[in-house]
């Protein structure tokens, strides 16, 4: 954090904005999460052992399979998989928001069911 704050104005100083708009909702976003991770309540972490049954060479062989296909139809066609990754884009940024937002409520009623 320290390096990145003393090398803001190093790196690219064209893209640094001129306006304070951009520093609000940077700072927003960060307030956000930090509340969001104070106010979550911790979990405990446990370690779960794959059960041989789960998968099989037969599970990896098929994800070979479609892993060589899917990378040489990317190479024969690209224009085809330009439009399936510009969705995939578009559909992780909208799955990105829609979690974001869903945490959000998650924790905020929890800790409203907390007070209650």
């Amino acid at each position: 954090m320290l390096l990145y704050l003393c090398s803001f104005r190093f790196l690219v100083p064209e893209r640094i904005p001129d306006t304070v708009i951009p520093y609000i909702s940077i700072i927003s976003f960060y307030v956000i999460l930090i509340f969001l991770i104070v106010k979550s309540k911790a979990t405990e972490r446990k370690i779960k052992n794959i059960n041989k049954e789960q998968y099989s060479i037969k599970d990896l062989l098929l994800f070979a399979i479609v892993i060589v296909l899917a990378v040489n139809a990317a190479c024969l066609l690209p224009s085809i998989s330009l439009m399936f990754l510009l969705i995939t884009y578009y559909a992780c940024a909208l799955i990105g928001i829609i979690i974001f937002i869903s945490t959000i409520y998650i924790v905020l009623k929890k800790n409203s069911n907390r007070l209650k």
